[in-house]
Parts: structure tokens; C-alpha cells; sequence
């Protein structure tokens, strides 16, 4: 074997780890250790070589930096510009203090002259080292793609691409970045290509391979496709290098809070990949989606910021009196703006107000978000940084005064970055107006909202209306929750959907539980609903959130969500427990079925006016013959207005209770009673209360709402009984409720 044979292959080895990772280390050691072996090899270049080592032990110390570039320039001077030369001088200016990159996968700290100049310097060399096709050409390639998907220049990119084509023969590990490169490049097939020959080269447990293929097939549009790779991938990471499990968690960094990010860190190596796997899960249940959508969804808007939000000065924002920065430290690490990283978390915004000119006032563009009941409305500003472009951040500006658009007095609020030392902005004179405050609080409460969390909500063009109630209840394998869902009928029959797509997941902190299937509708009369019941595994954690979607399975764009966010009592144990009330139609039968009772429960709680009504509970873990007395109250929600509590007053009963006493026969006490009242329309709030022996207290409650009775002459449509499975005959139509459960 040839020295320079020997030298290549001891490269190789280092650059390209053994199965199943098969990704090119970029680590600073293997560098350092690949630059010693060739100055074994190599005399005449030694000493250079060895500066750079020193160097690059200590990238950001700039004398070092000078000491080993000058000391390269002389052995170019002295013995011509050959291969290893330029490898190392291009080495030293893309790991040197300039440019700086925090991850393995690249995420660049800062944009300014000096690392522009930088990045050109080292892409010349590290191109013409591989162009050489010396025992360094694999190596200049490998370290420029590397600063290419670093950087994201379109120059580097190209470069890179042209020297992993000059190299040879061709590796896995080249294949597959090349896969990258291209990838960043918008050349989706041709990425998708270079990560298939990657995969069979090195064999299906190559993992960054997978995750290659899962970027390129996300390029490509097939979202869901990509999904399933990308959690492939992920799935064979429990045995990878960690250098590949950064690979995942860098994608997912940017949806993290400080919190998240220190729990992960603080994890075994072995449990990593289960922490994230199991986040995608809770997110995706949370939001209506399989865990294959969610992360196509998420890959997606990657690549959105990477082609719109790339910072270009990220250096820092000039300071300004005009504009206020709440820019977390931390985020100074992400390769997008602030707009970037709002887009990353919560996708396309609802509506966007572009920024415009108001007395030679550059105003901010404005991106809405309807998230969980509340309105984030988003602002961002260009503001100049120190060299190149400027770039944008999120600031807290409040809603102003309509039709005034000015900026024209600042509000110190005490909170500020302490990088810039920049107040918040406000409206009009807070002097004139103490409101003033409290609308900067509230911008700067939904820029915070938006900046901790993260959303990705299914949207449908043609959307279907869709009802749902949640009971939790203890059954012998352990506490359940019972979800019913209404599907009202379209009244045109040819619009009527005749197999949907059903998904119900139950999301605690740490767990889920979920239900994927796909249901053929019966034909149904317009004006009936379709109705589906399912029993989820109550989660271990709290809080819970609730999440159904129904989807056509013939028209992806059209179905419906709702989300309940659901408290599920502790029911876990033998220990005495209430389960949640249901409130159900009087007549028997329904599609909820509870030991030998049946019920119908009442879509959202809605009940008419001067109708009766039955609630249903369970008692668990009552000692047997134990007396015990029940107490149920009904009163209503808030307080009314002095008018309306009049009205009430002298024409309906405001609130009501009932007292009665029973003996525990042992077992599963089902409490079956039927309610009468005469409450005028509004909320109310139902709790029932049981006192035990020795003391033991326990409470359960509800808000419903009676609505006002139908028109003369309406009559209501009675209900045929339940078949057996998840869905129920058409029976009555969800009525419309001003809450939901």
C-alpha cells in the first residue's frame, strides 16, 4: 500500500464512522487528528499543518488564527500551493474565529463583512483541494459541504456541489451530502436520488440517510411521505452515533422553550431519541394530526424559513428609540429572523398586514394568529444591523388607536434586552392614558405567547361542523374517557361525505392516547347527525387537551376540528372517586352505554327551557352499606348585571339544590336521576357533592347552559336506539350551544 493510499484510507476511516450512521464526522478532534496523520506524512508541510492544529484548538482565539495562517502562507511561498496546503488553509479560515457555527448541523451565529470575506477565502481553498483529486480531495469536499449548509450562500452551496461531484470513488457518506447540498439547493430529485444510492450503498440502517431522504421527499411536496421517513430514521437513531441524534434534534430545537431544551440535555444518550420521539406524538395529538403529518408539517416550514427568514445581520439590530427587542439570548443562535421562528412555530399566519410609511416612520409588518380562543397579533421590524443587511425582530406593539398609525411615545415597561437597553413602545402619552400600559402588556403578553409555543393546527377549505363531550370514568382495566362526537348531515345529499377519515387523541404532558380509523357513513336524512363513540386510556399526566378531526377520506380539504381541553379527574387507585356528570336527554337509549344504563348525552350541554333533563354519574371505591349523602347545586355562571338579576328574580329560580341520602351497595354505584327545573336561559354551573363516612368529601362539576325553548309548533325528532360499534344510526342534530364542554 502507497503512503498516499495509506494516508486516504486512514482518513476515510476517520471522516466516515462505521454502520449504521454513515454521515461524515464534522467534529473539530477528527479534524485536528486527520491534519497530525498527514503531517506525518508530509515534511515539508508539517510545521503548517501543526499550526493549524493549534489553531483550530482554539478557534476562537484570533493570534492563533494569524500565527498558523501566516505560517501556511509561507509554506505556499516556500513549496508551491499544493493540495494539503490549501485543505488546511481553507480549514482555518471555515472553523476560524469569523465564522462562527454553533451545531454539527450548522447553524450560524452571526453574518458580518469579516465572515462573508471569510467564507470566501474558504471555499476557494477547500475547492481547489478537492478539485485536485489528491488524498485530500474527499475531505475539502466534505468540510466545504459542511460551511455550505452552514451558510446557505448559494455560492458555497454550488461549490460544494461541484466538489462532491469532483471526488472519487464515491462514498455513502458522499452521497449523502450531496443529498443535503442539493436539498438546500431547491433540486429536490436530485437530492432524493443521491439519498436513495446513500441507502443502498450503506444498507436501510443508515440514519442520516433516512433523514436525507425525509428532507428531499418533504422538497418534493409529499408531506405525509416524508413524515413517515423522518420517523423511520428517528426510530433507528436509538442505536446511532450522537452526531446523527443532533441531526434530529436540531430540526426540533427551534419549537423548544429553555426548559425543554435543559430536560433533553439531561437525559442518558439511550433516551434522547424516545424524548423526541414521544414529543411528536404529544404534538401531533394535540393538534388533529398523525405524528407522520405533524413532522411533514414541521419539515416543511424549515425549509420555508430557510428560503424567506435567513438572517443576514445577525450581529445585532442597531439600537433604536423607536423599536423595542425582547430577543431571548438563546434565539441568537437560529440562522432566521425572528419572523423565521414565529413561522416555524405556528405556520402561516391568518392574516398579514404588510408594513407601509407613516411621517418617515417605518411601520412594522404584522402577521395575526388565532390560537386557543385568543388573538396574537405579531409585529416585526427591519431595523439596520452593524455590516450587511438588516434584519427583522419581533417587537410588542400594541393595538393603537383606529386609524392611528404613529409611534410616537415610548412606554418604559422595566423589561428590556439587556444587549440593546431599548423600551417598549406605546400609542399616545401613557400620562394621558393609564390604559396605555396595560395594551403594551398585552402586545408584549401575545409576542411571549407566540415565542413559548408552538401550533399547527389542521385548516380545511369546506369545513364541517363537528360536536363532541368527554366524560372520564374508571373501568377495570383502569380510568377511560368516554368521547362522543356528532357529525351533523349536510342538506344536500350529494355533498354528504360516505367515508371520513376519524381521529380522537387524549394529549397529557407526557402521554397520549389516540384513535386512527376510517368510518363509512349510512345514508341520513338532512337535519340528523352521525354520531361516534369511543373510550380513550385516560393519561397519566395533566393537563389534558382533547383533539377530534373528522375528514372526508374522497376530499383531504374538507372536515372539521374541535378541542376540548379536558380535565380528567384522578381516578387511578381504589380509592373513593367521583367520575365526570353527563347530561343526557331524558328518553332511554343512546350511544353511551354504562354497565346495563344507556344514556343520549346532550350535545354541549345545551338543554331547552322548560324541559327535563337527567344527570349521570358514577361513585367508585364507597365502602359497602356505607350511608352517604348527595347534595346537587345548580347555580348560575358569573354575575349577572343588576337588571338582569332582577328579571331573574322575579320570573325564574337563580339557583337550586338537592339533597338526598343512599346506602353504597358495594361496587360501581351508577347514579341515574332525572332533573326538572324551571332556570331561565343562560350558563350555569352543576356540582355535585358526596360526603362519605369518617369525612371524605368528594366533588364533581359541570357547566351547561338552557337555551330558550323552540318556536310553537317545533317538535323535536326523536332518537332511534344505538347499533352496536363506534357509530351510532342518524339520530338528532347537535343543537347550537354558547359553550361547549
Amino acid at each position: 500500500m502507497t503512503p498516499l493510499l495509506a494516508l486516504s484510507t486512514l482518513l476515510a476511516t476517520q471522516l466516515l464512522p462505521t454502520q449504521p450512521t454513515c454521515l461524515p464526522a464534522f467534529g473539530a478532534a477528527e479534524i485536528r487528528t486527520g491534519l497530525e496523520a498527514i503531517a506525518e506524512q508530509d515534511p515539508a508541510a508539517a510545521g503548517a499543518l501543526r499550526a493549524a492544529v493549534r489553531s483550530l484548538e482554539e478557534p476562537r482565539d484570533r493570534l492563533r488564527f494569524v500565527a498558523a495562517r501566516d505560517e501556511i502562507e509561507r509554506a505556499r511561498l516556500q513549496g508551491g500551493a499544493t493540495p494539503v496546503l490549501d485543505y488546511a488553509l481553507g480549514l482555518l479560515y471555515a472553523r476560524g474565529p469569523d465564522i462562527v457555527i454553533g451545531t454539527d448541523s450548522g447553524l450560524v451565529h452571526r453574518r458580518t463583512r469579516n465572515q462573508t470575506n471569510a467564507e470566501i477565502h474558504a471555499r476557494r481553498h477547500l475547492l481547489a483541494a478537492a478539485r485536485s483529486r489528491s488524498s485530500v480531495a474527499d475531505e475539502a469536499a466534505v468540510e466545504l459541504a459542511r460551511l455550505a449548509l452552514a451558510t446557505r450562500t448559494r455560492a458555497s452551496l454550488d461549490a460544494a456541489a461541484e466538489a462532491l461531484d469532483s471526488v472519487g470513488p464515491v462514498t455513502a457518506g458522499i452521497d449523502l451530502l450531496r443529498a443535503y447540498v442539493l436539498e438546500a439547493k431547491g433540486e429536490a430529485e436530485a437530492a432524493e436520488a443521491a439519498a436513495r444510492r446513500a441507502l443502498a450503498a450503506a444498507g436501510t440502517r443508515c440514519t442520516a440517510a433516512w433523514h436525507a431522504l425525509a428532507l428531499a421527499r418533504s422538497a418534493l411536496g409529499e408531506a405525509d411521505s416524508a413524515g413517515a421517513l423522518y420517523l423511520h430514521g428517528l426510530a433507528l437513531a436509538r442505536d446511532a452515533a450522537d452526531d446523527v441524534v443532533a441531526l434530529f434534534f436540531e430540526d426540533l430545537r427551534p419549537l423548544l422553550s429553555a426548559e425543554e431544551i435543559e430536560a433533553y440535555a439531561a437525559l442518558e444518550p439511550a433516551e434522547r431519541v424516545r424524548w423526541m420521539r414521544r414529543y411528536w406524538e404529544l404534538s401531533a395529538a394535540r393538534w388533529g394530526r398523525t405524528p407522520e403529518a405533524r413532522v411533514g408539517e414541521h419539515l416543511r416550514r424549515l425549509r420555508v424559513a430557510h428560503a424567506r427568514f435567513r438572517r443576514q445581520a445577525n450581529e445585532g439590530a442597531r439600537p433604536s428609540p423607536e423599536v423595542a427587542l425582547w430577543v431571548d439570548p438563546g434565539k441568537a443562535a437560529f440562522p432566521w429572523d425572528d419572523r423565521g421562528l414565529v413561522y416555524i412555530r405556528h405556520g402561516e399566519p391568518d392574516d398579514h398586514v404588510a408594513g407601509g410609511f407613516d411621517l418617515d416612520q417605518a411601520l412594522p409588518t404584522t402577521w395575526v394568529y388565532g390560537r386557543g380562543g385568543e388573538v396574537w397579533t405579531i409585529s416585526f421590524k427591519q431595523l439596520g444591523g452593524r455590516n450587511l443587511y438588516p434584519d427583522w425582530v419581533a417587537v410588542p406593539i400594541p393595538v393603537c388607536v383606529e386609524g392611528d398609525r404613529s409611534l410616537d411615545h415610548v412606554v418604559a415597561l422595566g423589561r428590556y434586552d439587556p444587549r440593546y437597553r431599548v423600551p417598549t413602545l406605546d400609542c399616545e402619552d401613557p400620562s394621558r392614558s393609564p390604559r396605555n400600559s396595560f395594551q403594551a402588556h398585552l402586545a408584549q403578553r401575545a409576542l411571549d405567547a407566540a415565542l413559548a409555543s408552538e401550533s399547527a393546527p389542521r385548516s380545511f377549505e369546506h369545513v364541517l361542523e363537528v360536536f363532541a363531550n368527554a366524560y372520564a370514568f374508571r373501568d377495570a382495566s383502569g380510568p377511560v374517557v368516554q368521547v362522543v362526537v356528532w357529525l351533523p348531515s349536510q342538506s344536500e345529499s350529494n355533498d354528504r361525505p360516505e367515508r371520513v377519515e376519524l381521529l380522537m387523541a387524549l394529549a397529557g404532558s407526557t402521554d397520549v392516547s389516540r384513535l386512527d380509523t376510517i368510518v363509512a357513513l349510512p345514508p341520513a336524512p338532512a337535519g340528523e347527525a352521525w354520531r361516534f363513540v369511543a373510550s380513550l386510556t385516560a393519561p397519566d399526566s395533566s393537563p389534558s387537551w382533547l383533539t377530534i378531526a373528522i375528514a372526508d377520506a374522497a376530499d383531504a380539504a374538507r372536515g372539521g376540528t374541535i378541542a376540548l381541553g379536558h380535565a380528567v379527574p384522578d381516578l387511578s387507585g381504589g380509592r373513593p372517586a367521583l367520575s365526570d356528570i353527563v347530561v343526557a336527554f331524558v328518553q332511554d337509549g343512546g350511544a353511551l352505554r354504562r354497565g346495563e344504563t344507556t344514556l343520549d348525552p346532550v350535545p354541549a350541554h345545551a338543554v331547552e327551557a322548560n324541559e327535563r333533563f337527567r344527570l349521570y354519574y358514577e361513585l367508585y371505591g364507597a365502602p359497602p352499606d356505607a350511608s352517604y349523602r348527595t347534595t346537587i347545586r345548580i347555580e348560575p355562571v358569573g354575575e349577572p348585571g343588576v337588571l338582569p338579576a332582577l328579571a331573574r328574580l322575579f320570573r325564574r329560580k337563580r339557583a337550586f339544590e338537592l339533597r338526598f341520602d343512599d346506602v353504597a351497595p358495594g361496587g360501581v354505584v351508577r347514579q341515574d336521576r332525572t332533573v326538572e327545573t324551571d332556570l331561565a336561559p343562560g350558563p350555569y354551573r352543576l356540582r355535585i357533592r358526596v360526603d362519605l363516612p369518617d369525612g371524605v368529601r368528594l366533588e364533581r362539576e359541570t357547566v351547561f347552559a338552557v337555551r330558550d325553548a323552540p318556536r310553537s309548533g317545533a317538535t323535536r325528532r326523536s332518537l332511534d336506539p344505538p347499533a352496536p360499534g363506534p357509530l351510532a344510526p342518524p339520530g338528532r342534530p347537535p343543537a347550537p350551544a354558547p359553550r361547549r364542554r
